[in-house]
This record gives structure tokens, sequence and C-alpha cells, in this order.
């Protein structure tokens, strides 16, 4: 293994080995129940690995003998027999997916608990969610909602602090629209909120949040009580407890368009709409000492701005996406590089040439990120693009609509480096609440289907990641009186496939690795997908399930 290595004698010591193999499924330590049976042997014997005339002759490497040798590394049943070709016990044989010794693959079953209100067969794909098993994948199960502002509520915006923990800021329609925060704890699909904490007593807009460290985030905002002045302000956790430091002015103008990207757990950077300084897109960064905040100088990116959206690739490195009012309201996005408080930018690149709106930004890797964006020039479609990053060059794929409908007011996230999940007003179906997982692979996006996260008008969606299957959406439901809500999302990914059929609190068998035998009329050799219903389809997705050695096995190739 990695962490012990074997010692060098082992094959040559024995003449038989077998591998055993324990999972510690449950993070909590290695159990006996996490021993995974029947122990396998190897296949060839453990002493041909050691041949003296498989790595001495000279002959060896290419010499049939050596290949086909009972003493070389591989016997006449192995993969590399004389009679590979046709044998029928062989890995690599022509026929090896008819292979008798199929079944022979080592099988790893482990029991589950079927989720409530489930039904499933045997061989069904499953998907593992706040620890109990769910039929089908590629698809989005939310929890029940929940009121963080039980008051109209306006400008909300989340930040995650941890995988558990985040927070949400917003106007108090009933506090005199004062600036306020709640912190979210999450246990599986369950929200629970402690008190709201006033940071603004005046009506802040444009709010923006970023998390600093578990404990520390940051607020930017035009504060309204102080003629629009861009501020921001550090709020620090106590358990459910928010204790804020004074605000500190970044720019002492009317300011608009306001996002914020923390760098470091010690440094943020601000992009926002100046609007003392002729509507000039620019960037700040502050630094953090306990809750004191001190800027650097003012940067100015773009000479007309509108719709700006910061994400951080690093703690020198940044991103500003937004609409360039000077070139026809164009998609564009820059890279910005940060060395101590100074900012130095790139090129601008277009990435959309129309009018844009609800710009907003998903950084997947250091190299790659997602923008979403309301399509002015194609209907008004929701649609996200792909940007991959060398240095501070940007190149683009090619956009993919995600909504084919009036899109409003939205906000994506990465769930990994290869997903995305955005949540937005679905202007096409009544304004209904609606999030939508995209895969990334290179440049190209693949989508699952819409889900609905609440039937009725919503606005001002915002959503935070906590795992690559796991998010929330807080929102102002105008059906209760703008009350500010929020919700849990699941993203079903394959987890394995059923061994047996089950249903409501039920264990279920579930197959981890190997051969499933659940099937008829498989298509020998060829790759089988998995649908939201939890079936097989030959046709190609982002979710490969197995390939078929039988015409009623698959073998696992889960995660490829």
């Amino acid at each position: 293994g990695s962490l012990q290595p074997f010692p060098s004698n082992l094959f040559s010591d024995n003449a038989h080995l077998w591998l055993e193999i324990q999972i510690d499924m449950d993070n909590n330590g290695f159990e006996a129940g996490e021993i995974y049976s029947p122990r396998m042997p190897l296949s060839a014997t453990p002493y041909a690995f050691q041949s003296d005339r498989a790595t001495t002759a000279t002959f060896a490497q290419n010499a049939q003998s050596a290949i086909t040798a009972t003493s070389a590394l591989h016997s006449a049943t192995a993969d590399s027999a004389t009679n590979a070709d046709n044998a029928t016990h062989a890995t690599n044989a022509d026929n090896a997916i008819n292979a008798a010794h199929a079944a022979d693959v080592l099988r790893i079953v482990r029991d589950f608990v079927v989720d409530s209100g489930e039904s499933i067969t045997a061989g069904d794909v499953v998907s593992f969610i706040n620890g109990k098993i769910r039929k089908g994948i590629n698809k989005i199960g939310y929890g029940s909602e929940q009121a963080f502002n039980s008051s109209f509520t306006d400008r909300v915006f989340a930040t995650a602090l941890s995988d558990s923990k985040f927070v949400v800021t917003y106007q108090d329609n009933v506090n005199s629209d004062s600036g306020t925060a709640i912190v979210g704890t999450v246990s599986g699909s369950t929200i629970s909120y402690g008190s709201g904490y006033v940071f603004n007593d005046a009506i802040p807009s444009y709010l923006s949040a970023a998390t600093l460290s578990d404990t520390k985030f940051v607020v930017a905002y035009s504060d309204m009580g102080n003629s629009n002045c861009g501020t921001a302000i550090v709020g620090t956790l106590s358990g459910s407890t928010i204790s804020f430091g004074s605000e500190y002015v970044f720019n002492s103008a009317i300011t608009g368009d306001i996002s914020v990207a923390a760098l470091s757990d010690s440094k943020f950077v601000v992009t926002y709409r100046d609007l003392g300084n002729s509507e000039y897109g620019t960037a700040i960064v502050g630094t953090v000492s306990d809750s004191t905040i001190i800027y650097g100088s003012e940067y100015v990116f773009n000479q007309k701005t509108y719709n700006t959206f910061a994400a951080a690739f690093s703690d020198s490195k940044f991103l500003i996406a937004y609409s360039d009012f000077g070139n026809s309201s164009f998609g564009t996005a820059i890279v910005g590089t940060v060395s101590d408080t100074t900012i130095s930018y790139g090129l601008e690149y277009v990435f959309n040439s129309a009018s844009l709106f609800y710009i907003t930004a998903a950084v997947l890797s250091d190299s790659k990120f997602v923008l979403a964006y309301k399509d002015v020039g194609n209907s008004n479609y929701g649609t996200a693009i792909v940007g991959t990053l060398s240095g501070s060059t940007i190149s683009f794929g090619w956009e993919y609509v995600f909504n084919p409908a009036d899109t409003i007011r939205f906000q994506t996230v990465a769930l990994s480096d290869s997903k995305f999940v955005v949540a937005y007003r679905d202007g096409g179906n009544s304004n209904y609440g609606t999030a939508i997982v995209g895969k990334v692979s290179d440049s190209t996006i693949t989508y699952g289907s819409e889900y609905v996260f609440r039937s009725v008008s919503t606005d001002r969606p915002t959503v935070i990641a906590f795992s690559d299957s796991k998010f929330a959406v807080a929102y102002m439901d105008d059906t209760i009186t703008g009350y500010g809500m929020s919700v849990i999302g699941d993203f079903y990914e394959p987890f394995g496939i059923a061994d047996g059929s089950a249903s409501d609190g039920q264990n279920l068998p579930v197959i981890l690795h190997g051969i499933s035998n659940h099937y008829s009329s498989l298509t020998p050799g060829i790759v089988y997908y998995g649908n939201t219903d939890g079936s097989l389809t030959r046709t190609r997705n982002a979710f490969r399930i197995g390939r078929a050695v039988s015409d009623t096995e698959l073998l696992l190739e889960l995660g490829r």
C-alpha cells in the first residue's frame, strides 16, 4: 500500500497471497462490518512476480516463452496466456466479456437504509443522500422550506462558512430596511437559524458577502444612510451569534453593482460601479485585522460598467465579469492580479456580443470558471459559458442555454471542479424558483433537468454550496408577503446498484463495486449510462454506470 510499502521479499517468500478490502464508509474509523468478503486470491502465483526467468532472461520482454511461461508473470489462465485471445478465463481475451470467471471480479456490497417514500428494485441505479439511499440520479431533491426572516425581505445574499453553516445578509423591511445578517446551520436537509443581527441601520443596497474563515465574513454594500457610499464591515461568529466591527467606507461617492470576493482569510477585493467617477468599473483591496479594514488605492478596470461580479482564483488573482456599457453592454471579463494592495489588470475579453444582465461567476479551479447570465441578445435566455485562464489570458468555449425563457435575478456556485448549480427566477414558468446543475468537461456544459424549489413567484435567489452534491438557496418568497425563505438541495450522484428490492426504512444491499447481475437483454461490450429514474440507457450522458459483460451482467465503472 502507499502508506506502508510491501516488503521486497513479500512475493518471493510467500507462495500464496490473498487480498482483503476494508473501507471506512462512515468516516468513523474501521469496524468489523466494513471488511468486505470474500478475500480474493492473487490470480497469478505471487512468486511469479519475482521469477528469475521473467526478470533476467534477455528475451523475457518479447519472447513468447516469457509471456506464456507458467513461471512468468501471467499463468496460462491469466491476462497474457498463450491462448489469451480465446481463453475462457483470460481477462483481455476477445471473449473476455463473456468469460466464465466474470463473476469472480471483486464485489463490494453493503447494506443501507432506504429513504422515506422510496421504493427501489434490484438493478436500479441509486444515490446516497443524507445517509440514506434514493432511487435515480442526475436530479435535485429538496428539503422543507425554512424562513430566515418572517417579514418582507429584500437584497438577499448568502455565503457558506463551512460544510454545515452559512450566513444570509438581507434588508429587513419590518426593521426599517436595516441591513441584517443571520446564521443558518444545516443538518441533512434541514436548516435551523439563530437570531438576526443588524450591521447597518439605514437601507443598504447592492449587498454582497464573502467568507474569510469559518468564523469571519465581510459584507459590502451601498449605504443609503451615508450618501450611498461604498461601505464594508466584518462580521465575527461565535456559535450562531454575530458581532460586527465598525463600518469602513471604500468609495466616498454613490456606489452601485457591488461584488466582494475573499482573497484570503485577511484580504478581500471589492468591485463596483463608481458613480462619482463617470460610472467607471473599479476595484479595491481591503485588508482585515480583527474587525478593522484598511484599504489600498482604487484601480479602474473599465470606463463604464454595469452588473459587475467578482470571484477569486487565489490569494493574488481574481476575475471580474461585467456588462461593458462603453461597448454596447457586451459581456466582458478581465483578470486582476494583486500584489499587497496593488491591482494590475490583463486585457478585456468579450464572451457575449450582446447586452447582458445578472452576470454571476463560479470558479471551478485556479484556471477554469463558469459565467451565467441573462442573454438579452437571445430572448433573455439563461445562459452559461466556460472560461479557461492562462496567466491573465482568458479563452471561452461555446455558450450553453440552461433556461430557454426569460431568466431573472440568479446566481451560480461551483459544487466541484467540474460541476456547478444555478438558482434563478424562471420567467417562463410563472417566476417559480428553480435550480439546475451543469457538468463541465473541458469547455462543454451538459445540464440535468430544471427542478423547481418553490412553485410560486420567488425573487433574488442566492445559492451556496456545502459539498459536491449539497447546496442551499435563500430567496424572497413573493406569496408570503415577501418572507425570506431558504431550502436545501441535494444533487443525486450515482452511488451504486441495488442488489435487491426494498422500500421506505428497509435495509437494502447496494453493489458499490464489481458485477451487477440483475438485468436481461444487455449487449455485451456496450457502455451503459444512468437515467434520472434509476434505469439504464445506452444513450451517452455524463453519468457512466458500467459496461455489459454478458446479457445479464454489468461491470460497474462508476466515477469514470
